[in-house]
Parts: structure tokens; C-alpha cells; sequence
């Protein structure tokens, strides 16, 4: 488990910005299915006012953050 979650915030965690654009529907949509993994998986994850996805694993809080450049 900890190497399928590792290769997933490898994937998708980039450095966060000030500025966060609008999601586009594809990466709504990506959003969405990581946010449903990782609750389907025991996590409790939200998403922040930046749209990022915000959980909780080891007693660390971790990011998942989707940019325009994802699925453009």
C-alpha cells in the first residue's frame, strides 16, 4: 500500500504555487478519482481552497496537486 500511494503522489505532487488556475473537466475529473481512492482506502482526505487535495498518513499531512499541465 505504501508503494502504490508513494507512486501516487510521485505522479501528481509538483511544488505549490501562489497562483492556481480553474480546473479544466479532465483534471475535475482526476481530482475526483484520487479523492475517492484515498477515501475508499481509509484516508480522510479534503481539498483546500487551492483545489489541492489535503490527507493525513503517518501522522503527516500530504498534497496531491493537479496543474493546467496535467491531461491538457
Amino acid at each position: 500500500m505504501k508503494k502504490i500511494l508513494s507512486i501516487l503522489c510521485l505522479i501528481f505532487a509538483v511544488i505549490i504555487t501562489a497562483n492556481a488556475d480553474e480546473l479544466n473537466r479532465e483534471q475535475k475529473a482526476l481530482q475526483k478519482e484520487i479523492f475517492k481512492y484515498l477515501k475508499e482506502n481509509g484516508y480522510t482526505p479534503t481539498i483546500d481552497d487551492d483545489g489541492d487535495i489535503k490527507f493525513n498518513y503517518d501522522n503527516l499531512y500530504h498534497y496531491i496537486v493537479i496543474y493546467e499541465s496535467d491531461l491538457s
